[in-house]
């Protein structure tokens, strides 16, 4: 057979695949009917179209296929990560999906990005993704949605909304030392930030009210968690970046009362005096 007429006939093969139920079976059957230069490119096209028609079952199936193929470029292998974690994730197999989703960040952090419209779109999808597991669990959060979060986080320094999340999503699971964590990276970024003055006026706002807020939820969490450690850094991350807040002299009295509690009476005398 003519192999431009082979091509065609094959890709038009998956078209009529995916209308219908996908199986490995229909699957090996393409591939085994496919041009082995076109194995690859047939097996994307039909996960592309299991993704467009909303066919989830059918996107895992390949996609995890695809990950098998032989040459994937480092492009493929992101590409195919993310697919994993969105597809899994909407068959609420949550705790599968996180697998793929860190995968796909442990391999974008050793990728050196070339073109940075692409990197962005991959972040934004990635970001995307965990919006959807926020809007799901934001009343009931599980400790999956905090891992997710932590992964972002660590690889998106700069995204203050989602570090906001990360320190809700950790005090909403009562770990209020990640929580005092992650609204004091909320606080610091914040403040970095506003030094900026390219910022625009909404996004200022926005800024400013985190850098605030950050602040004293990282207090409260840290008066929760009932360690006099957790006290001490939260109390001095505000007086450092807040020296003249609203709550300045309130917490200058409660460093000085650790040191009382601490049982170190000259200190506490002399801050308190």
């Amino acid at each position: 057979i003519e192999a431009s007429f082979r091509k065609d006939v094959t890709h038009d093969l998956a078209t009529f695949i995916v209308r219908g139920e996908v199986t490995r079976e229909s699957v090996d059957e393409l591939l085994n009917l496919s041009a082995k230069a076109d194995r690859k490119a047939n097996l994307f096209y039909l996960g592309q179209e299991c993704d467009r028609l909303g066919n989830k079952l059918g996107s895992v199936l390949i996609w995890d296929l695809y990950t098998k193929q032989n040459d994937l470029s480092a492009e493929d292998k992101l590409e195919v990560k993310l697919r994993l974690a969105q597809n899994l994730w909407d068959q609420n197999q949550l705790e599968e999906s996180l697998v793929q989703y860190k995968d796909f960040y442990t391999q974008f952090k050793k990728y050196k990005c070339t073109d940075r419209s692409y990197c962005d779109e991959l972040v934004s999808r990635s970001r995307n993704y965990i919006h959807s597991w926020i809007k799901k669990e934001k009343n009931k959060p599980t400790g999956g949605l905090g891992e997710a979060l932590k992964t972002y986080v660590v690889n998106n320094k700069e995204d203050v909304e989602m570090l906001s999340w990360t320190a809700h999503i950790a005090r909403r699971l009562k770990d209020n030392n990640a929580a005092v964590h992650y609204y004091g990276l909320a606080a610091e970024t914040s403040a970095k930030l506003l030094k900026n003055q390219s910022q625009d006026g909404q996004k200022i706002k926005f800024l400013q009210s985190t850098f605030e807020g950050s602040l004293i939820a990282a207090i409260e969490c840290a008066e929760a968690s009932k360690s006099a450690e957790q006290k001490n850094l939260a109390y001095n991350q505000y007086l450092r970046l807040n020296p003249n807040g609203e709550k300045a002299d309130e917490i200058r009295y409660q460093l000085t009362y650790l040191k009382y509690s601490a049982g170190d009476y000259k200190t506490a005398s002399a801050q308190f005096y």
